[in-house]
């Protein structure tokens, strides 16, 4: 059970550290002339043994003035 633990732990992380990495490509690579960046927010995916939290970017739309994530 310990080694299922641990590959669930290094999943989780590795998840995590993805998503994050996306997120950052994301906000290099956007129109910053549209989308303003606002702030961090604290997301949780449900996973299936747990929840993982991962920090993705907020925007601010300004076309449609709308916040996106």
């Amino acid at each position: 059970m310990e080694l299922f633990s641990a590959l669930q732990e290094t999943y989780g992380n590795m998840l995590r550290q993805v998503l994050e990495y996306i997120d950052q490509e994301l906000a290099k690579h956007r129109d910053k002339n549209r989308y303003c960046l606002k702030n961090k927010q604290t997301v949780r995916i449900q996973m299936l043994f747990e929840v993982e939290e991962v920090q993705r970017n907020n925007y601010f739309d300004r076309e449609t003035s709308f916040y996106t994530l």
